[in-house]
């Protein structure tokens, strides 16, 4: 590209010389493979967790690339950064890195619109998000259709499901349900949007009357109005199920 503009007549001084477009691509790749043989990632996120044993909340923030200075982000092609198994490898290192924790809150995990991932990734990133839920009995999602989409299907071993802030179509969560009926007994939820429901003409906020009719009438459920999990502590609905699994 820098060729280009600068046989399309573009002055020096507004087109950077190529190999020093060349030498910081060049370092930034470098730096990505050192991080991905050594592990340096997970080795230091496990040593953070170990610092901090009472830490209740990880905040995990994905940038692609590592780092761009602005002058080099057009002459970046996205492909020449490590992006094949990208998701999967950072669920892996997080799922290695944290053990020992009965509950996990995941917040914005959303597969990019318009990305073309194929079905091999998609079911790396699933069986990887999975394992990071191992042993975990309370599960919060806030922003997160993408990791209720791709967990659907797995029999997670949870006591507790509490969602917010998402738009859910019903076959989702009916697997949900249906795939954790042995240990499931509360469900809490707050502004959940519910498509393709059998029996709505449209989308409908999620209900006590819909995630009856989800999961059918349980002996022993009861519906009350409780405090969401997400920071505004807005209103939200909770059903429970007392000494009584979803079975």
């Amino acid at each position: 590209m820098a060729k280009s503009q600068f046989d399309l007549g573009f002055l020096p001084r507004e087109c950077p010389p190529y190999m020093a477009i060349f030498q910081t691509v060049q370092k930034m790749c470098r730096k990505q493979n050192q991080i991905l043989e050594h592990n340096i990632d997970q080795a230091a996120l496990s040593k953070v967790l170990c610092v901090f044993p009472h830490l209740k909340e990880l905040t995990v923030h994905f940038c692609v690339p590592l780092e761009t200075k602005p002058w080099l982000e057009a002459y970046i092609d996205l492909d020449m950064n490590v992006t094949e198994g990208l998701y999967a490898h950072h669920m892996q290192v997080i799922a290695q890195a944290l053990s020992d924790r009965s509950s996990i809150h995941l917040r914005g995990f959303q597969i990019q619109t318009g990305h073309q991932y194929e079905i091999s990734d998609l079911m790396s990133l699933s069986a990887h998000l999975q394992e990071l839920l191992v042993g975990i009995r309370s599960l919060k999602m806030t922003q997160s259709e993408s990791a209720l989409e791709l967990l659907s299907q797995w029999e997670l071993n949870i006591d507790q499901l509490d969602m917010c802030d998402m738009m859910i179509d019903y076959d989702t969560l009916k697997r949900v349900f249906s795939a954790n009926q042995p240990t499931l007994r509360s469900i809490g939820f707050h502004n959940v949007v519910v498509t393709e429901v059998p029996f709505e003409e449209s989308a409908s906020q999620l209900s006590v009357d819909i995630l009856s009719e989800l999961i059918g009438a349980r002996r022993g459920a009861q519906g009350q109005a409780t405090y969401c999990h997400c920071h505004s502590r807005h209103n939200g609905w909770r059903i429970l199920w007392e000494n009584e699994p979803l079975v």
